[in-house]
């Protein structure tokens, strides 16, 4: 069977070519392309997207290119034209910058907000919750949906065009089908508002992407929780500067090699080049990674592996105690986790920055 008689393949093709043009086609095209492939009118998204790619000079991922061009040509149309279509595997990074707060929010608190907001819990900060957000938040615990972002989207130039919109990326859970998903929450939001919907079993591109990574975590399927932050020294000395204490446990032979193959598994939080100073031999310098992870329930810094590898210190014996009621098996750890953690470190690193001050 070839892909474009299987009807649910064509589909979930086309959803995906939409995905990828997404900011780079425009807004008002992709959505009523959306809207055609909701309604079972392949051959109208082939139409419009090749018309647009040609005459755009826009470049379709060969896979999209053979896609678009295969239904058309199932439906009895000339497609020598297509041939003309400008192919490429590279995937362009989004012209845009994206927040999680409206541009007034943005401007009145910049300094005082983080990349990314975790909405699911308690939060009375700038740029919460609004009416637009309940809506699309209630149609998603109907259709399927685990996670649902919102983001604003800005020009990533200093230009006055296009407007700022606010957007909402949607995961959705196995067997759901994305494109009506899609389509039920744009319906129910006002036309200004950009949906972007896609599944678990393949990473979304760069567009969505990002507009996930800074942005604000508006609801979960699963109900929100604490993630855990692993301590990682024991004292203070008079100078404030942190150590271990001489009778910190240590780890050795199985259990030490168990122990961090399970930390070199979480996901990285924060990406830095920085290194701190050795706290158990300072003359090695700084040779400390300056870095976190997460398995989602945890967070620890990378310091806390590279103290247990080179020094067999043990990491804080709550984690422990966690690593072992996994069985020492690293979960996968879904965006909105990450999400949360991530945002948890900038409570603390904020909380910490008040005391100091």
């Amino acid at each position: 069977m070839s892909v474009t008689t299987d009807t649910a393949a064509v589909r979930a093709g086309l959803h995906g070519l939409l995905l990828r043009a997404a900011g780079r086609f425009a807004d008002d095209l992709v959505a009523e392309c959306r809207a055609w492939l909701a309604a079972g009118d392949p051959v109208a998204v082939g139409q419009t997207i090749t018309h647009a790619a040609l005459t755009g000079a826009i470049p379709l991922a060969p896979a999209d290119a053979d896609l678009v061009t295969a239904v058309l040509a199932d439906a009895g149309e000339d497609v020598s034209h297509l041939a003309g279509l400008e192919r490429s595997t590279a995937e362009k990074a989004p012209d845009y910058a994206f927040a999680p707060v409206s541009p007034d929010v943005l401007a009145e608190y910049a300094d005082e907000l983080p990349y990314a907001l975790d909405l699911t819990e308690i939060y009375d900060g700038p740029g919460g919750i609004d009416a637009v957000d309940s809506t699309a938040a209630a149609v998603s615990a109907r259709n399927g949906v685990e996670a649902l972002w919102r983001s604003w989207r800005f020009p990533a130039g200093n230009t006055p065009w296009p407007r700022p919109r606010r957007l909402y990326a949607a995961r959705v859970e196995s067997g759901a089908d994305p494109v009506t998903v899609a389509e039920a929450i744009r319906q129910a939001l006002p036309d200004d508002v950009l949906v972007e919907v896609f599944g678990d079993d393949v990473p979304p591109p760069a567009y969505q992407r990002t507009a996930v990574s800074f942005g604000a975590l508006v609801w979960t399927a699963t109900p929100a929780h604490e993630v855990q932050v692993a301590a990682l020294f024991d004292e203070l000395d008079d100078d404030g500067v942190a150590y271990f204490s001489a009778d910190h446990p240590r780890l050795a032979g199985g259990e030490r090699d168990r122990v961090l193959a399970y930390l070199r598994q979480g996901v990285p939080l924060i990406h830095t080049t920085e290194y701190a100073l050795d706290a158990v031999e300072p003359q090695r310098g700084d040779a400390v990674p300056v870095a976190f992870h997460t398995d989602g329930e945890w967070i620890w810094a990378e310091a806390t592996t590279y103290y247990l590898a080179e020094y067999g210190i043990a990491p804080d014996p709550d984690l422990l105690d966690h690593i072992a009621a996994r069985g020492g098996r690293m979960p996968a750890v879904p965006d909105e986790s990450v999400h949360r953690a991530l945002y948890q470190l900038y409570r603390r690193a904020a909380a910490s920055a008040e005391y100091a001050a």
